[in-house]
């Protein structure tokens, strides 16, 4: 079994301290500050802002999809439009 370098991602878990320094990085290996772990956004301070952010964009799209549709009766009582 080979690891694939290409795809290997590195995301190093930490508070948001000022004085913690990053370990170095591994070599060949892309060092990201966040990533997409089983459907979930997460970043390395542990915060899923951005994962928030890309469900409310999913749930509008949705929203206005089915606005676009005829069906505003049946979906404006259910969908959340911040």
């Amino acid at each position: 079994m080979h690891l694939n370098v290409k795809k290997t991602k590195e995301l190093v878990f930490h508070r948001p301290n000022p004085r913690f320094s990053l370990p170095d990085p591994l070599p060949h290996i892309e060092r990201v500050n966040g990533l997409k772990l089983l459907g979930v956004f997460v970043n390395a301070n542990f915060k899923f802002d951005e994962h928030v952010n890309k469900s409310c964009v999913f749930a509008a799209s949705a929203c206005t999809s089915s606005n676009s549709l005829s069906l505003r009766d049946l979906v404006s009582n259910s969908c959340i439009l911040s």
